[in-house]
């Protein structure tokens, strides 16, 4: 039997992993100033060998905290997303993100985060042994919300975003949104008020936001629920009408039977990946593989 260390050695000769400093900000002054915390400083990077600067896909994840340097190293040691896009000959990189404010309310929650991730493209870009310039963010959950918000300024030949979550790219959760007591719940928002809410200043600025975006974009997505509620909703009713609406070249896939995020930490997590979990996993991989090797490629 193959034990983990055996198998971590392996996967690591293959594509060793090496940290990377994020760009320094512009001064001194501009970071101790920052309104929007503490920005980011690493990010690691696997580089499959045998491949001469080969495309690159930057990873986002999910969730309101920066991630530290070990769980980075960890995703990309031993998620199944990692080693199938290294085996298809992608360098991969995951970079974390200053902390989202725990209120959703703040109109301006994300900002710090995007100022990080384009800091993080730009510490690829510099580098001679990858080729960022044919570059693919892949991103899941709010780190698809940071793939579509910096796609429009680090221009991305591809977008893979797995299930948004877009109440929050879209603005909705904030302090004139609709709720039975003092603060929001997802129950609350979800089933009711959902396209009610999204009108006026929130359309506005999702548009503008997506329109940016000129690169084909693959959206893949499970179909089960979230907090008691339908995550998918606000992506069937509010995501995918205004990327139809403004032209864009988008392919959605539903994964039948799948959770939230089921693709982007499948290997790393400590939950075991079930058979069934594991054959919808494994069309995942191949279908990003598929839709980002002709974007991506030389010509």
């Amino acid at each position: 039997m193959t034990t983990d260390s055996t198998t971590d050695r392996v996967l690591l000769e293959h594509a060793p992993i090496v940290r990377f400093p994020l760009a320094a900000p512009t001064s001194a002054s501009s970071q101790s100033a920052d309104p929007w915390g503490t920005p980011a400083h690493h990010g690691v990077l696997r580089v499959p060998t045998g491949v001469d600067r080969p495309a690159t896909v930057l990873c986002l994840h999910g969730g309101l905290e920066p991630l530290p340097l070990e769980t980075l190293e960890h995703l990309a040691k031993r998620s199944i997303l990692a080693n199938a896009l290294l085996r298809a000959g992608f360098a991969v990189a995951y970079s974390t993100r200053r902390a989202l404010p725990e209120d959703p309310h703040v109109s301006s929650r994300g900002l710090g985060a995007v100022a990080d991730i384009r800091q993080a493209v730009h510490a690829l870009r510099v580098r001679t042994d990858i080729d960022a310039q044919r570059l693919a963010l892949l991103g899941s959950s709010g780190g698809s919300d940071l793939a579509f918000e910096v796609a429009g300024i680090v221009g991305p030949r591809a977008l893979v975003v797995e299930e948004p979550a877009t109440v929050l790219l879209a603005r909705i959760l904030e302090p004139d949104t609709p709720k039975a007591g003092a603060t929001w719940t997802p129950t609350e928002v979800w089933p009711k008020g959902l396209v009610r809410a999204y009108s006026g200043w929130r359309r506005q600025h999702m548009r503008a936001l997506l329109r940016a975006v000129a690169c084909p974009i693959f959206l893949p997505r499970g179909d089960q629920p979230l907090l008691d509620a339908d995550p998918q909703r606000a992506i069937r009713e509010i995501l995918l009408p205004e990327l139809e609406h403004l032209g864009k070249q988008v392919e959605e896939r539903v994964y039948p039977g799948r959770a939230h995020g089921f693709g982007f930490l499948a290997g790393a997590s400590p939950e075991p990946v079930s058979a069934e979990a594991a054959d919808s996993v494994a069309q995942l991989l191949k279908d990003i593989v598929r839709f980002l090797k002709p974007l991506c490629s030389e010509a």
